[in-house]
């Protein structure tokens, strides 16, 4: 997401919702209206309250070491709300 989405979220005194469309509501008044851009703030938000939450303190990923997917970097496979050209 580019900065200028970011920085509203980040500034907006409101961090908790009742459900889902408050929280549509709350993109929308910051100017968050496409959906790509939606998403990456709601994945981010989530991600946020699980960090927050430390639901994942002590969890361990294991891999199998296979090769990523994507033969470009930034790989928008593996990081889909990376900007890869300007908005």
């Amino acid at each position: 997401m580019p900065q200028a989405l970011i920085d509203p979220l980040l500034e907006a005194p409101a961090k908790a919702f009742a459900d889902d469309q408050n929280w549509q509501g709350h993109l929308t008044a910051l100017g968050i209206t496409g959906a790509h851009h939606q998403q990456c703030a709601t994945e981010g938000a989530l991600w946020g309250a699980i960090v927050e939450q430390r639901l994942l303190e002590g969890v361990v990923v294991v891999s199998d070491g296979a090769p990523a997917i994507c033969h470009r970097r930034p790989c928008p496979v593996l990081d889909p709300c990376r900007e890869t050209s300007p908005s």
